[in-house]
């Protein structure tokens, strides 16, 4: 990749950059702040006029030393910058010396992955007769034209094929033929190798109801999965990563998802930067269920840039909208989860143990699968003796077969790989896959520890057993922090710790 170069500054970095009619919206994380010291960041056009900046407490940067004292800590932010012919945006920072002098540093720019601008040389994003760039710290606006934006994309096609990446040069030219011409394109996806969640809902809802006629709509699934061919007899799906489904996802106008992972925001790896600027759509958050823990760090509107995040509880939304997360009234809906449409009780004597995932144990991420390698830090670990602990447990067993129970352990998807690690019996089966419409509809007792599936149990009136057996350190190497829900107050039942 060709990088602009120029005098090590501080840096500011852009992660969201949408066009939307006549304003560039941008957010992310401006420079570092000592602590003690009064923040001085601001966006500044070509008059020296200040551009209202929102910003927002962004923890999970924050740089401490060895004794755990605050180094530096940083801010998110977001701004609206008008989109006028000759407009130049600069960042800056600004501080007083004793002395009273007062000290101006300009920024670098970085831009991150939901950015339309990139840092390759010669790229633009061209946006209703302008002409967006960057050069030197500062975001430029021009009027465009016919001829101009012709001059231009024949000048980025030349440094594509110098930087060997010509084979993006027909995604390029297609997308911006389809893009003016046929209805508006809608993707649908819950996992890479996986639907059976909220899009999967939604995906039937709207072709039930002939929001066809209206949009174009496709579900995103890898071909050689079983949910392929399913669905294909429901309507138009897309395999995953295909040719085909990165020249749809180039035009698309919305991309709704119940998976926030990269590859759901960027169907071209590590060539983001080539088609960023062709990046349109809006993003839609369906969510995997209800969100219970802090997951700002990984949900924060300057990682994920989502046009609207969906919520179903009144203490989920108001979490979602707190500081931290960066997200407006205007972004975060109340609204319920799609595929709680589908939830019906037809209990039996099944009980279901399937706890979440846990990122230190996990297994490296398989790219090309949307999944994760076999780990081998799991069958030695606290969660396996604990899990195997009680799918075997002679008390509960000789207790099922006594009262008629029969019990499923399931994985969650990121340990799937890891499966065959665990042992079934005559009581319990090891599953490699579940159906959860049908996990939810069948069984009578749930017991996980901190999965949001707990939510869809407590929906149906369902007993839940959590069995969170390192409640004292799973926030520390999780990613999530505790949230506004408290287990052992709030939960649909008891928390034990322990087998016994």
């Amino acid at each position: 990749m060709a990088f602009f170069s120029g005098k090590a500054r501080p840096m500011v970095r852009i992660q969201v950059l949408k066009i939307k009619d006549d304003s560039i919206e941008i957010s992310g994380t401006g420079p570092k702040i000592d602590p003690g010291k009064p923040r001085n960041f601001h966006i500044i056009n070509e008059k020296g006029e200040s551009i209202p900046v929102r910003e927002f407490p962004m923890p999970s940067r924050n740089a401490y030393d060895e004794d755990g004292k605050l180094e530096a800590y940083y801010n998110g932010f977001r701004a609206n910058l008008p989109v006028r012919d000759g407009s130049s945006y600069s960042f800056i920072t600004e501080r007083i010396k004793k002395n009273g002098e007062k000290i101006t540093k300009e920024q670098t720019l970085k831009f991150g992955r939901h950015s339309r601008l990139q840092n390759v040389e010669d790229s633009y994003v061209s946006c209703e007769g302008h002409i967006v760039r960057h050069e030197e710290g500062k975001i430029l606006v021009e009027k465009s034209g016919w001829f101009t934006e012709k001059s231009l994309r024949n000048k980025y096609n030349k440094k594509l094929k110098e930087l060997g990446k010509d084979y993006l040069i027909p995604f390029r030219e297609k997308a911006l033929k389809d893009r003016k011409s046929g209805k508006p394109i809608v993707i649908i996806a819950d996992r890479v190798n996986m639907a059976r969640d909220n899009g999967e809902a939604l995906f039937k809802y709207l072709l039930a109801n002939g929001y066809d006629s209206e949009y174009d709509i496709y579900f995103a699934v890898l071909k050689d999965t079983p949910d392929y061919d399913r669905l294909k007899e429901i309507g138009p799906v897309l395999d995953f990563g295909s040719d085909e489904y990165k020249e749809k996802f180039l035009v698309a106008d919305k991309v709704i998802t119940s998976g926030f992972d990269s590859w759901f925001s960027n169907a071209f790896g590590d060539d983001y930067a080539y088609v960023a600027d062709l990046y349109e759509f809006d993003h839609y958050f369906l969510q995997h269920g209800i969100i219970m823990n802090d997951w700002s760090k990984a949900l924060n509107y300057s990682r994920t840039g989502f046009r609207a995040f969906f919520t179903s509880a009144e203490g989920e939304y108001r979490s979602i909208l707190e500081d931290t997360y960066g997200y407006t009234e205007d972004e975060v809906r109340l609204t319920g989860l799609a595929r709680y449409d589908y939830l019906e009780d037809e209990a039996e004597k099944l009980i279901v143990i399937a706890p979440t995932w846990r990122k230190e144990l996990a297994g490296e991420v398989d790219r090309d699968q949307g999944s994760r390698f076999y780990s081998e830090a799991i069958k030695g670990s606290e969660f396996y003796r604990f899990y195997q602990g009680i799918i075997s447990d002679e008390r509960l067993l000789e207790a099922m077969r006594e009262n008629g129970f029969r019990g499923e352990f399931y994985l969650h998807p990121s340990f799937i790989a890891n499966y065959e690690d665990f042992n079934g019996n005559d009581v319990f089966r090891v599953l490699r896959d579940a159906d959860y419409n049908r996990v939810f509809r069948k069984a009578s007792i749930l017991v996980t520890d901190y999965s949001s599936i707990n939510m869809d149990f407590a929906y149906l009136n369902k007993p839940v057993i959590y069995s969170q057996f390192d409640k004292d350190t799973f926030f520390e190497k999780h990613g999530c922090d505790s949230g506004y829900f408290d287990y052992e107050r709030d939960g649909f039942g008891p928390v034990c710790t322990t087998i016994q």
